[in-house]
């Protein structure tokens, strides 16, 4: 039996399902939910996002994995209430994203590494619920700055310490490969690593990512938005070539933001966009039913489970 962390405990990997491999739950602005509470009324958010957590359940969704760090306001309690309203499993993350708290400044990278692995194999904060996945990210206009190399020389040296995989954003996806430099540089397995945000039709890149043994993780999915035919073409052509089961598909969806207050959830869900209508337009394109199973079940429980499958 291979087991995952999720937020309500440990579980094999065959019972994941339909896995959303990149996601987010609410993003609150870090500490605020702390220092002012009555600015956020938990309740509320924990009924929004569990509405649209059924209807993803609903179209066959059985896990999503949320990858706010602290930065983005991570919140592991309100996930677990979520998870047990809505009966999706949710796989929580350590890491962190693009803005790095001030400690990591003076900071060596194993001592970085340390407070990753602690949330993997102790628990989150002041919880026993563990972090099932490494995120980390970078952007061009911030650069990967000595800082930034640090943090994801960590994150490498937590994956290969624990098993546990890291999944990265990149902006724009390209920076993908700087991030391949860095881990390929500390060693880490590649089947340890997920390039994300990958939503392309350079089929020359994603294919490098793949040949290079890690997964791509194409995940900005989302009902209006540009570039998702050439992205679901290059998909096309990967899949034909053999790596459907590298592919983790999702959306990068966040239904609360502190910072853009949604109101009362109305209409379909996002998380059941990639499971329907991504699916419908596969199946248009020639992608075999067997290589989309691949890329939304097998792919992510492969990935998950720090290439132990």
């Amino acid at each position: 039996m291979t087991v995952v962390q999720t937020v309500t405990g440990p579980i094999d990997h065959t019972a994941l399902g339909v896995t959303l491999c990149h996601e987010h739950l609410a993003l609150m602005s870090p500490a605020l939910p702390h220092q002012y509470p009555w600015l956020y009324d938990r309740a509320a958010i924990v009924e929004h996002v569990s509405a649209e957590l059924v209807q993803a359940r609903e179209a066959g969704v059985g896990t999503i994995v949320d990858v706010s760090p602290p930065d983005l306001g991570r919140d592991v309690r309100l996930y677990e209430q979520m998870s047990r309203r809505s009966g999706v499993a949710i796989i929580a993350c350590t890491g962190i994203w693009m803005d790095i708290p001030r400690w990591f400044s003076s900071a060596s990278t194993n001592e970085i590494a340390d407070v990753f692995i602690r949330e993997i194999e102790v628990g989150i904060a002041d919880t026993e619920i563990r972090a099932g996945v490494i995120k980390v990210a970078n952007s061009r206009a911030v650069g990967i700055g000595e800082v930034q190399e640090r943090v994801l020389r960590a994150a490498g040296r937590a994956a290969t310490h624990t098993g546990v995989p890291v999944t990265t954003h990149t902006s724009p996806y390209d920076v993908g490969l700087e991030q391949m430099r860095i881990f390929d540089d500390e060693g880490v397995p590649p089947h340890l690593t997920a390039i994300g945000h990958a939503l392309t039709g350079d089929v020359d890149y994603l294919g490098r990512v793949l040949e290079s043994g890690r997964y791509v993780s194409i995940d900005q999915f989302k009902p209006g938005r540009g570039g998702e035919d050439e992205a679901l073409a290059a998909i096309a052509t990967l899949c034909a070539e053999g790596y459907s089961s590298r592919i983790p598909l999702s959306h990068d969806h966040v239904p609360e933001w502190d910072w853009r207050p949604h109101p009362p959830h109305e209409g379909v869900s996002t998380y059941c966009y990639v499971p329907t209508e991504i699916r419908s337009r596969l199946i248009a394109l020639g992608v075999s039913s067997e290589a989309i199973d691949d890329m939304l079940i097998a792919a992510p429980a492969s990935f998950l489970s720090g290439g132990r499958l």
